[in-house]
């Protein structure tokens, strides 16, 4: 998601994938992401949720592969530690 306001990704499966799973970027402000599921990460998967330096993003609920790792740089709240 890049570049957006108030927008929001519910039940996200990835499966698989480049680099990231969910990338927030550009100026995405008061992003919601909720019920997210990473499942069978690609070889060169680094990230689940990547949110980049100015960014805000309310998130819960997600579940990801042990391999891979949230990269959180924007503001995101946890409204239940899953992130």
């Amino acid at each position: 998601m890049r570049n957006c306001t108030s927008c929001s990704l519910f039940g996200a499966y990835t499966y698989g994938g480049s680099t990231a799973g969910i990338h927030i970027a550009g100026t995405t402000t008061h992003q919601t992401i909720g019920g997210a599921v990473q499942s069978h990460p690609g070889s060169l998967t680094e990230h689940f949720i990547w949110t980049e330096t100015g960014t805000s993003s309310v998130i819960w609920g997600v579940s990801r592969a042990d391999a891979t790792a949230n990269t959180l740089n924007g503001h995101v709240v946890s409204l239940d530690g899953s992130a």
